[in-house]
């Protein structure tokens, strides 16, 4: 009887230790994935990306028509790099630029983590001068050839436009001839680009011309729909 009891409180020792373990080792995950969102949501940041994007990712969102078209984008564009572009085009508040932010979200997978044995946070992604980048369509018109900002935008290992065709077009069409380098020079590299327009297929080869359009028609994909605004009130 006394031998019973002496097993039975072995037992009972060993498996309050593996479950105070256990307990210790979920604790322990669940604070690296933490620490790993945190890192990743740090790295948005750094990418350019706007505060009411990132506040939605990835808990804020929902399967829209675009952050699926960008899903299904994405693996390809890993499968074969020459699949080097996606155009979103839709109307004003229909989701493309959360789409945008779903993307580079994507891409921070298994690059920016919690290393578990250092015990740090190793937000790799965005601090050399190749990293990924969002800019804004004025951003881009505003890049100039002077500074090096256009061979920046050119070099970037990964980029988002958002909303072009809303920029300030000059009447001597420097943005027009900006946008023509840093396109093709992205198309020759195969360099991933995302971008976002109001604009329909035929507006968008009217205002930026054939070569910029073909371009993009050459290993890009354009996906123009048709969704209700997503924004409050509309």
């Amino acid at each position: 009887m006394a031998t019973n009891q002496f097993e039975a409180a072995a037992q009972n020792a060993i498996e309050l230790s593996r479950s105070r373990s256990r307990a210790e080792i979920d604790e322990f995950e669940a604070e690296a994935e933490r620490q790993a969102h945190a890192a990743r949501i740090g790295a948005m940041s750094r990418f350019g990306v706007p505060k009411r994007i990132r506040g939605m990712i990835p808990d804020g969102i929902s399967d829209t028509r675009a952050i699926k078209r960008v899903v299904e984008w994405h693996g390809e564009q890993q499968r074969d790099e020459s699949n080097w572009c996606l155009v979103l085009s839709a109307q004003p508040g229909t989701g493309k630029s959360t789409a945008a932010g779903v993307w580079l979200w994507l891409r921070t997978a298994g690059v920016v983590g919690f290393n578990a044995c250092e015990r740090v946070t190793r937000p790799d992604l965005g601090t050399s001068a190749n990293a990924q980048r969002w800019f804004s369509a004025s951003e881009i018109a505003a890049a100039s050839g002077f500074d090096g900002s256009v061979d920046s935008l050119c070099a970037m290992r990964a980029l988002v436009f958002d909303d072009l065709g809303t920029e300030y077009t000059d009447r001597r069409g420097y943005v027009k001839t900006r946008l023509d380098v840093i396109i093709d020079s992205r198309y020759r590299e195969f360099r991933p680009t995302l971008i976002t327009t109001n604009l329909n297929v035929g507006s968008f080869r009217e205002r930026y011309g054939e070569r910029v359009a073909d371009r993009l028609r050459e290993g890009g994909a354009w996906f123009e729909f048709q969704a209700g605004s997503m924004r409050s009130g509309k």
